[in-house]
């Protein structure tokens, strides 16, 4: 479980990228997995079960915008996977039932930041629609967004045979770990417990703690085949890696074969480090009916009897003490038992508890403060209705809905759990 993950820092597995790059949707390439060379051999395994649901996931800020907006703002969460890096976002919308590119302007390039996304943690990912080649019309439109990270784990070498290092393999979202083995060759499991797609060249690094690699797959020359197209990785598959512990030094590169001239991996203990990406998605609107007011949104229904509250003093509570994440609406009950006569207006609001203090979310809308009316009534029991979901971006917390009843600030505190 305490497997190593490094945050890939600008530096890509056997290719290095400097500086700005041209935004591109992500490739749609797959293969069958099915690669056997002298140097490298991959093939697929049986199905693994996918376990870690939304291990990482991605939100968008609104689930509708309206045309004239400016910024989008994406969510990147990870929920509870290894350290990421996340990257470039992309979009798309909705044309003839069928998702296309919502192209970007020509003259655009990106440049990466350097964020780390650690476990438990959310950042966010802002959309400038300046970005696109075209403004933002009604429609479905669906975000793309990827994350990196260099997955690794250890293993020792000796004349008797190869050993993983226990205590280093990857396990959870992510399964990575070494076989063992004879010493003829290193061999790996890659598997995806998440349900996004893991794209990779699956081309390993075999390196120590001091030294990058040891091992010189990504330094031959042309006379040995290395794949250099990525594989796509769906949820729940897993893949077999193997890397022959010897090589021909007449095939590295000239200019590399002092530095591989042993021929051969010798004993002691290595690290073995893979470069993947993790592709999301999530889908919003652009709509030209974005809502202004939130003030006159709920309704009055008919309640579902539950034990009246001994004495005369008025209670409110909510229907469940805890909700899924995405809850539409919250059902709050206001009794009376003493069927006192209720005035109460259309205004309510929503709280989070921040940890110091109660403080209101972000809203979807613009609060207008506008003149509100007065309902009375001396019913022992009302059921509110409350939008939430309507109306503000809502994540894992302790909420509570509050209204005034008789001039008389009351609230019903819940819970969402982001499962």
């Amino acid at each position: 479980m305490n497997g190593c993950v490094k945050i890939l820092l600008g530096v890509l597995l056997c290719a290095v990228s400097i500086g700005c790059v041209n935004r591109r949707q992500p490739s749609e390439m797959k293969t069958d997995a099915e690669i056997g060379t002298d140097y490298l051999r991959i093939h697929r395994l049986p199905d693994v079960p996918v376990t870690h649901t939304d291990a990482y996931k991605i939100r968008m800020r609104q689930p509708v915008y309206p045309p004239e907006t400016e910024q989008l703002v994406l969510d990147v969460i990870n929920v509870d996977g290894p350290t990421v890096y996340p990257e470039y976002h992309a979009l798309q919308q909705r044309e003839e039932e069928k998702w296309v590119e919502f192209p970007f302007r020509g003259d655009i390039s990106f440049a990466g930041v350097g964020r780390e996304l650690f476990k438990g943690d959310t950042l966010p990912e802002y959309i400038s629609a300046d970005e696109f080649q075209y403004p933002f019309t009604p429609n479905r439109y669906r975000a793309l967004f990827y994350v990196s990270a260099i997955v690794c784990t250890y293993f020792n070498w000796t004349d008797k045979g190869i050993a993983p290092v226990e205590g280093t393999e990857l396990d959870g979202a992510i399964g990575f770990k070494v076989l063992a083995s004879n010493n003829d060759s290193v061999r790996m499991v890659f598997e995806n417990h998440t349900n996004w797609d893991i794209r990779s060249r699956f081309v390993p690094i075999v390196g120590t703690e001091e030294v990058y690699a040891v091992h010189p797959l990504c330094f031959f020359d042309s006379s040995v085949p290395i794949p250099a197209k990525e594989i796509t990785l769906k949820g729940g598959e897993a893949l077999s890696i193997s890397v022959p512990a010897f090589w021909n030094v007449a095939s590295v590169k000239k200019e590399h074969q002092q530095r591989f001239a042993s021929g051969k991996l010798l004993p002691g203990k290595y690290k073995v480090s893979l470069s993947v990406h993790i592709y999301m998605d999530t889908e919003f609107e652009i709509s030209g009916s974005f809502k202004s007011s939130l003030q006159y949104e709920y309704e009055l229904v008919e309640p579902v009897p539950f034990p009246a509250k001994a004495g005369k003093e008025m209670g409110m509570r909510t229907e469940r003490k805890t909700y899924p994440a995405g809850v539409k609406t919250v059902d709050v009950y206001v009794s009376n038992p003493g069927r006192q006569e209720l005035s109460f207006g259309r205004r309510w609001g929503l709280e989070k508890w921040n940890g110091r203090e109660w403080a209101r979310p972000q809203c979807w809308a613009s609060l207008l403060m506008l003149k509100d009316d007065q309902m009375q009534t001396d019913a022992p029991l009302l059921c509110f209705r409350f939008p939430i979901s309507e109306w503000y971006y809502l994540d894992a917390g302790k909420y509570r809905l509050v209204k005034s009843i008789n001039g008389k600030e009351m609230s019903a505190e819940f819970t969402i759990d982001d499962l």
